[in-house]
């Protein structure tokens, strides 16, 4: 078994910038990402002999190019209860859309959570002062969607590998 997700990668550049919103809060556990992404649609474990039916699946999905902004940063579920820190995206519709297409190609998966257009900054495991999320700097930025990727994620000791599996290219 593999556990595998749908996503669109970020430039090398704009993950170096987001690392730069890192900061220590006291008396916090905090899980920050490292590998950024936008996540389509998490799929969870398949067995390794499923993958040959969702790369020709995804290989149907027809899309074109678009540009996505950074928006503020913001909080899952809440900023009072946070448990995700994330950056927004803009436009949302063509992003929805694509999630969409994917979505439908991959109706064997349900998801459990609607989408929500975001890159994931970090995980919240514990906060004590909440004070500390607003020194979090919004990043100005944006990049240009030409494709998505299928992405295994292997869960190491406490850290995530992200190995891509295959690229889908837009039209």
């Amino acid at each position: 078994m593999i556990r595998v997700f749908v996503a669109i990668d970020l430039p090398k550049e704009l993950k170096k910038e987001l690392r730069k919103l890192k900061i220590d809060i006291p008396d916090s556990r905090i899980n920050w990402v490292d590998d950024f992404h936008l996540t389509l649609k998490f799929i969870g474990y398949i067995e390794k002999n499923d993958l040959k039916s969702i790369k020709e699946k995804l290989s149907r999905v027809k899309f074109k190019p678009f540009k996505l902004s950074f928006t503020d940063v913001g909080y899952f579920p809440t900023e009072k209860s946070p448990r995700v820190i994330w950056v927004g995206v803009e436009p949302h519709e063509e992003v929805i859309e694509l999630q969409e297409k994917v979505d439908d190609k991959l109706i064997k998966y349900k998801d459990d959570y609607k989408f929500h257009p975001h890159i994931t900054l970090a995980r919240i495991k514990s906060i004590k002062d909440k004070s500390f999320l607003k020194k979090i700097k919004f990043v100005k930025g944006g990049f240009r969607i030409k494709s998505f990727k299928l992405i295994q994620s292997k869960l190491i000791k406490k850290e995530t590998e992200y190995i891509e599996l295959f690229s889908f290219d837009s039209q």
